[in-house]
């Protein structure tokens, strides 16, 4: 199976990112595996036991990632996903 990658781009705000931290954990438990977040702030989530890696958005490949991993894209969380956490 593909990694995951969850995209914050579109989240600007800390209080935004710091909310996200919820669903991280769940697609993390979900998949049984940590995941890749995509955000401006890449800070924030260096230190969150269910986070791999931390990029910031602007500095990345975007078309690398879409090609290999799994990909909630501004949070929308696709199908796929949604099947996977039961939302």
């Amino acid at each position: 199976m593909k990694p995951i990658c969850l995209n914050l781009e579109a989240c600007n705000g800390l209080g935004d990112l710091i909310c996200a931290t919820p669903t991280i954990k769940k697609i993390s438990e979900a998949y049984g595996q940590k995941i890749t977040v995509l955000s401006p702030m890449p800070e924030l989530f260096k230190r969150n036991p269910y986070v791999e890696f931390s990029y910031k958005f602007k500095s990345v490949d975007f078309d690398y990632f879409k090609d290999n991993y799994l990909i909630s894209k501004n949070n929308f969380i696709s199908a796929h996903l949604q099947h996977q956490l039961k939302l």
